[in-house]
């Protein structure tokens, strides 16, 4: 796998699983944002696709202080 940073705000990563039968190809992108001093915000999203489950997509919120 591989993750692209913009600035260290935007990020996209992507990723592929050799010798699996369910999966291969995973991607993502990711956001970082800093709300005030000390405090953050972090946005992920990823993608999978299961030949049994379809389509996966997950999300994440982080919320820092």
């Amino acid at each position: 796998g591989s993750e692209l940073a913009f600035a260290n705000l935007v990020f996209l990563r992507a990723g592929y699983k050799f010798k699996y039968d369910e999966t291969a190809l995973t991607l993502g992108a990711g956001l970082n944002l800093a709300m005030l001093e000390g405090v953050g915000l972090k946005l992920d999203y990823a993608y999978s696709g299961y030949d049994i489950l379809g389509n996966t997509q997950r999300f994440s919120l982080i919320f820092s202080f």
